[in-house]
């Protein structure tokens, strides 16, 4: 892949993963109720963009290296 499509594809993933967090650790702290039915997707999300996050951050790195 191009480093320019590594890098937008990893900090995107950052982003998603940062959002979601900071709405379900909000949730949790201040007790805004929201439904399961929104909190769930969100967790899901977080979870299927930990491995492209993990995917495109080895990438980086090796290309640093070599």
């Amino acid at each position: 892949m191009k480093k320019d499509k590594i890098d937008i594809i990893w900090g995107i993933c950052l982003i998603i993963i940062g959002l979601g967090s900071l709405i379900v650790s909000l949730n949790n702290v201040f007790g805004f109720d929201f439904p399961k039915t929104m909190i769930v997707p969100i967790g899901i999300v977080d979870l299927v963009t930990l491995p492209v996050l993990a995917f495109t951050t080895v990438k980086k790195f090796q290309r640093k290296k070599g």
